[in-house]
C-alpha cells in the first residue's frame, strides 16, 4: 500500500512564498532562443575559440536584459535571452561579432548548423525558488 503526504497549510503558503509570475501582456520585451551545433572538428575548433567573443558580444549589446547560455553537449550550444524589444534585438546582428560569425556560417556550410527562434513576451510564466528570467528584479521594471 502507499502512503500519501499531504502538506499542511502553512506549507502551501510557504511553497507559495517561492513562485514567482509576472504579466507580460504589455511588454515589447522579446526572448531569443538561439543554438549551435558543430558538423564537425573544424566547427567545434570554431565554436571553442569564438564562445568567449559570443558572449562577451552579447553582454555588450544595448538593450540586452539577460542571457542563458549553456552547452549541451560539447558540440551543442544553447542560448535564451531576453531583449527590451524587437529593435535591440535587431541591432545586435549588426555588431562586428555578429556578421564575423555569419560569413564564417555562410563559407563553411558543412561546419556549423544554426537556428534561432524568437517569441514576443511570453503568455504565462513561472519560477520557482528565484525570480529568474522575466521576472526578475530588473526586467520586472520593464516588462510591468
Amino acid at each position: 500500500m502507499v502512503s500519501k503526504t499531504y502538506e499542511s497549510g502553512a506549507e502551501i503558503r510557504k511553497n507559495r512564498e517561492r513562485l514567482y509570475s509576472i504579466d507580460t501582456s504589455d511588454s515589447e520585451v522579446v526572448v531569443y532562443v538561439n543554438w549551435m551545433y558543430a558538423r564537425n572538428l573544424r566547427g567545434l575548433w570554431w565554436m571553442i575559440r569564438n564562445i568567449g567573443n559570443i558572449g562577451q558580444f552579447l553582454r555588450g549589446s544595448d538593450g540586452l536584459l539577460d542571457v542563458f547560455v549553456s552547452m549541451q553537449a560539447p558540440h551543442k550550444m544553447l542560448l535564451v535571452s531576453y531583449w527590451r524589444d524587437h529593435d535591440a534585438l535587431m541591432g545586435a546582428f549588426r555588431d562586428k561579432s555578429h556578421i564575423e560569425m555569419m560569413k564564417y556560417v555562410y563559407k563553411n556550410p558543412d561546419d556549423l548548423i544554426l537556428g534561432n527562434e524568437t517569441y514576443n513576451a511570453p503568455y504565462s510564466t513561472r519560477y520557482i525558488n528565484a525570480n529568474e528570467g522575466l521576472s526578475h528584479p530588473t526586467l520586472r521594471q520593464i516588462t510591468t
